[in-house]
């Protein structure tokens, strides 16, 4: 037994005083003694940097051993409780940054226009925000720190902004956090963005368009070649920018679901007139459309969009608007609308057609897309 351990004898033995005073066993464990007589066990210690006490018992009810190993059962219990309170504390006093930080790791790869996110967040929120704890963020907080974009009339901006702080703030209340959501509702704090359509010249126009294109000496090799792959295959310019020889087969390009607006996967039937234009492509590294200033990344997902402003389409076509010629002509031309949509990898029909009708019409669509190809061509 330790030296500072009491023993029976002593605890028996002990007498009041004036006042009442407390023998120290170990470990924290003390033998109050009262000046009425009453002796009582009792538990000061310090854990996790305070002080806990908790009375165990009365003695001689309860004695030295019972005593010694409750205390010990008690110490452990407090020990859990305050590490549990001390990581709840450093979880829910995370600032912005610190919940951003995690948010943006987590969701990278999910996001495609995650350098958007990034310096959108890093221009408007994070300097005035991200030293502020993330649970004391309000609605106003946000609304003060956009107020430059409002009075720029940058509507769209901040309705992007907002839907990437409601899924920020998601992940914070799921990760336990903040225990409250308060800008779920924050889009409600500025005027929508009026719908605007992406600006795209008829069928009819394309000859003169192509005209424009090939008498301009703004018109590159490579612009061309990338051109002709947006009317060809009708992709997204984020997916056809991003292209991977690995994508090509004989006749189909498969483009993954991580690589589709929609997270789908999706199969472009190769045209006739798509094959030569892949057949004349070097390559140069894993990308179709290589950048000439990295050696393993691909083309910029805007340059074709660059293109068309500097040759005068501004207001008259966009990258994306090209999609919009494509199907434009397909409803002219009398193309199903199920095999239409499809060429532009839409979803066609409701969340059950679609679990139970899962054919992408590729035969269907191959036909729709030689013909498409074939007025293309016409028109160059």
């Amino acid at each position: 037994m330790s030296a500072n351990m009491i023993t029976y004898a002593e605890a028996r033995a002990a007498k009041s005083k004036d006042k009442d005073y407390m023998m120290a066993d170990t470990n924290g464990l003390f033998l109050r003694i009262w000046p009425n007589g009453k002796k009582t066990w009792y538990l000061k210690k310090s854990i996790n940097g305070k002080i806990q006490k908790k009375v165990i018992g009365v003695f001689p009810d309860i004695g030295i051993s019972e005593a010694r190993v409750t205390a010990k059962m008690l110490i452990k219990q407090l020990t859990e409780t305050t590490s549990d309170e001390t990581r709840k504390k450093e979880v829910t006093s995370q600032t912005f940054k610190q919940v951003y930080d995690a948010w943006f790791m987590l969701k990278q790869a999910e996001i495609k226009n995650w350098r958007d996110v990034s310096s959108r967040f890093e221009n408007y929120l994070l300097p005035k925000l991200g030293h502020r704890v993330f649970a004391s963020i309000l609605p106003l907080d946000v609304q003060e720190c956009l107020t430059p974009l409002v009075k720029a009339g940058k509507l769209e901006t901040i309705k992007r902004i907002c839907i990437w702080l409601r899924q920020c703030e998601d992940y914070a209340f799921n990760a336990g956090i903040i225990e409250t959501q308060h800008l779920q509702k924050i889009s409600k704090l500025f005027r929508r963005p009026a719908a605007k359509h992406r600006p795209a010249v008829s069928p009819a126009e394309l000859p003169s368009f192509f005209k424009d294109v090939m008498t301009t000496p703004k018109t590159t090799a490579v612009i061309f070649s990338l051109l002709k792959v947006a009317f060809y295959t009708l992709l997204r310019p984020g997916e056809y920018t991003l292209m991977k020889w690995d994508w090509i087969h004989d006749d189909v390009i498969e483009v993954p679901a991580d690589s589709m607006k929609m997270k789908r996967p999706h199969r472009v039937p190769i045209s006739r007139q798509l094959k030569a234009v892949i057949n004349e492509l070097p390559k140069r590294g894993e990308y179709v459309f290589y950048s000439a200033s990295s050696a393993n990344g691909h083309i910029s997902l805007g340059c074709l969009a660059l293109f068309l402003k500097r040759i005068g389409y501004k207001d008259r076509l966009t990258a994306h608007g090209i999609r919009s010629v494509g199907r434009t002509w397909m409803a002219e031309n009398k193309i199903p609308f199920d095999v239409a949509e499809l060429c532009l990898a839409h979803s066609v029909g409701t969340q059950t057609v679609q679990a139970y009708n899962r054919t992408d019409l590729l035969d269907e669509r191959r036909e729709a897309m030689q013909k498409w190809c074939d007025y293309v061509d016409s028109c160059l």
